[in-house]
């Protein structure tokens, strides 16, 4: 590793100790003339574990929001795309953050129309708006991400575009992020064009958050490939990689030919490492080739346990600078070929010392504490009852 990498760990390691199908355009759900019950329930989401990494989105947006730059005269505006759930719990913990920065979030929220939770998304919305603290022009957008890559310019690309460019993108899946359903794009798609729309019109550091449940036999053999060829190219082209790759493998206690022909074959634990590995690599490529280029940097992310007795969740947090190359600069550049290795030196580090959440709070009573303390409060923002708030924290104490 050389020096420059060494000081770019540190760095990034010091941003991270403060915080413990559609062509047409499907119509908003109707407003009026609808009987609206909403019958509250438990989520996966509701476990104070995933207030951990609320946390983590809470303190990257937060360090964000002191480096955008905003004209005097103008209210600063932070704007987000995120998947509009049924309590917006993700938005609503960025309350603090805002009110204490002054800016106001602008969220854009993906919701399939017809989907079980549209009447209590309708609620939520409504709510959220009436927040001082959330733009007005904050909205729904009532398609799947996939159809974001519904065709070249699809409906679902052409108003994510009319909102953007963004400060903070959000993928918080319940669901393998490579799950393709048959005759439609992948959210990988979708995100391979969000890059794209980025790459050309920001000029400002993002953000990108991408939580995924990972279970090897619902992830396709033909992106187990890709992600395998990124890796197998940086190993290639970094000896420092390649070396830290070996001893990834010695920690899992996996051979390292096994996790480069068929990874599928390893304990549900060490896959999930090296798909977080693989699937950074992949999205590191693809950085490094659009134009602009754009530097991703993997940030101290997270694992943990939605099924018992296995770390099958990962919640990953990326940098994405875009590399601005003024026409008359006279200091050399990075090229794209270097930006490639060094993030891949970073991300292999980075999933080698990825933050077992489970095994955090386990060991942090106080810390547990303040989680369920949190989640409870949220919970309550969001209009749930106290007998199901203890419900959930509760059962989301148990792993």
């Amino acid at each position: 590793m050389t020096e420059l990498d060494a000081q770019q760990i540190s760095h990034d390691n010091d941003d991270d100790s403060d915080f413990i199908e559609a062509t047409v355009p499907p119509a908003t759900p109707p407003a009026v003339n609808r009987v609206v019950a909403v019958q509250k329930q438990t989520r996966p989401w509701h476990k104070p574990r995933k207030q951990f990494v609320r946390r983590a989105w809470s303190h990257h947006i937060r360090t964000l929001m002191r480096t955008l730059h905003t004209p005097a005269d103008a209210v600063p505006v932070f704007r987000y795309l995120t998947l509009a759930g049924p309590d917006m719990l993700d938005i609503r913990h960025l309350e603090e953050v805002t009110t204490k920065t002054g800016f106001k979030i602008k969220y854009i929220g993906f919701s399939p129309r017809g989907s079980r939770d549209e009447a209590e998304i309708m609620l939520t919305q409504n709510q959220m708006r009436s927040y001082d603290w959330i733009h007005r022009n904050s909205e729904t957008l009532w398609y799947r991400l996939e159809d974001i890559a519904a065709g070249e310019r699809s409906a679902a690309l052409r108003e994510v575009e009319s909102h953007g460019p963004y400060h903070a993108i959000n993928f918080d899946l319940c669901q393998n992020i490579v799950q393709v359903r048959p005759g439609s794009p992948s959210v990988l798609d979708a995100l391979i064009k969000l890059i794209s729309f980025q790459s050309a019109k920001s000029t400002e550091p993002w953000l990108l958050f991408i939580t995924t449940k990972i279970e090897p036999l619902n992830t396709p053999d033909v992106k187990v490939s890709e992600f395998l060829q990124a890796i197998i190219q940086n190993m290639g082209a970094s000896a420092d990689f390649a070396q830290e790759f070996m001893q990834l493998c010695e920690a899992e206690k996996v051979a390292s030919d096994i996790v480069l022909t068929d990874p599928k074959q390893l304990p549900t634990d060490a896959f999930v490492k090296f798909f977080c590995l693989g699937l950074t690599k992949w999205l590191i490529g693809h950085m490094c080739t659009a134009y602009p280029v754009i530097e991703l940097t993997m940030q101290g992310s997270h694992i943990y346990s939605v099924e018992p007795d296995t770390k099958d969740m990962l919640s990953l947090v990326y940098k994405c600078q875009p590399i601005i190359r003024a026409p008359a600069a006279t200091t050399s550049v990075k090229s794209p070929q270097e930006i490639e290795v060094a993030s891949g030196l970073i991300a292999i580090q980075r999933t080698t010392t990825l933050c077992d959440i489970d095994l955090k709070i386990k060991d942090e009573p106080d810390l547990l504490a303040g989680l369920t303390h949190e989640t409870h409060n949220l919970l309550r923002s969001a209009n749930y009852a106290n007998e199901l708030i203890s419900l959930a924290v509760e059962t989301g104490n148990k792993v």
